[in-house]
């Protein structure tokens, strides 16, 4: 909390210094981001258990997981390829040479 309102601060600080009280500035956005804050707290309570109706790791999530990290292995020239390949529906295989 603190370090977003001296995020907000800084934004503001040449004004402050010179029309302004900062200190004051400052106490009055550490309140209202408290509030603000305060007002976004769910009423959730800790468990120790995950919920029943949790997701499983199936096939699906382990292939999309293998598939996430060997693409994090190509290049970026080569991820553009990938993606330029899916989206033109073209074959896996490699074109022949010219």
């Amino acid at each position: 909390m603190l370090q977003s309102v001296l995020i907000k601060v800084a934004d503001q600080w040449p004004k402050l210094l010179h029309d302004g009280n900062p200190e004051a500035y400052t106490r009055k956005a550490l309140i209202n981001q408290h509030i603000s804050w305060r007002r976004r707290v769910r009423k959730e309570l800790p468990s120790a258990d995950p919920p029943e109706d949790g997701h499983s790791h199936d096939d699906s999530t382990v292939d999309r997981i293998v598939l996430r990290q060997a693409l994090a292995r190509l290049t970026p020239r080569q991820r553009a390829v990938i993606v330029l390949r899916f989206y033109e529906d073209l074959p896996n295989a490699r074109p022949p040479s010219c």
